[in-house]
């Protein structure tokens, strides 16, 4: 099991300054992987054919579905988008996934550019980021944090190790030793041996 460092043990304000670089590190990390959950690097044309249930989903009032999107010169595209986006135009349900001729001529055209958190249906935008991106990013500053504390500190719930006193020293007889004064003096000397006599 690792111990305290010395620097912990002795600053009163280790505990706020190991959480100050646990979220230095740690929020950037969760920044990049909720970016990269909300397909920032993504981009797609096409049109909305239809959608498919989700699992476990009958595909009836459901926040979000999965749209088949069909590009042209290109294998389709199946996204798991928000169902508001969709609510102006009637979409159908194809099951397999493998949208006819009409509903690919009757759909929406779709439209996401790179490095962009929106993407357009019939040029209206809507945001690409979902509540279920935020799931990972969370999970791993709840988890990571726990496992950083009982590495450093031996429990998962202490930021920083305790203070200890230092220890005290002992003379070669096991007694202890008389603190020197802010002098630098200590106490006299003490005589050994036998005085010799004139």
């Amino acid at each position: 099991m690792a111990t305290p460092s010395q620097e912990d043990q002795g600053n009163p304000t280790a505990a706020l300054r190991a959480l100050g670089i646990y979220l230095l590190i740690a929020l950037p990390i969760a920044a990049v992987l909720f970016l990269y959950s909300a397909d920032l690097l993504d981009a797609w044309h096409g049109t909305a054919a239809c959608h498919r249930p989700l699992q476990g989903s009958d595909g009836r009032d459901d926040r979000v579905m999965r749209f088949v999107i069909a590009r042209p010169g290109s294998d389709d595209l199946e996204l798991v988008l928000p169902t508001q986006a969709f609510s102006a135009q009637t979409m159908p349900l194809c099951s397999s996934g493998i949208p006819s001729q009409k509903q690919v001529a009757e759909g929406p055209t779709v439209h996401k550019d790179a490095f962009t958190l929106s993407f357009t249906v019939e040029e209206r935008s809507w945001p690409t980021p979902l509540p279920a991106d935020l799931f990972f990013p969370l999970l791993l500053v709840a988890l990571v944090l726990p496992v950083r504390n009982w590495i450093r500190t031996g429990s998962p719930l202490r930021l920083a190790g305790k203070v200890t006193p230092p220890p005290i020293r002992q003379a070669p007889t096991g007694r202890p030793v008389a603190p020197r004064s802010s002098t630098g003096r200590g106490p006299p000397p003490r005589h050994r041996g036998r005085r010799r006599r004139r």
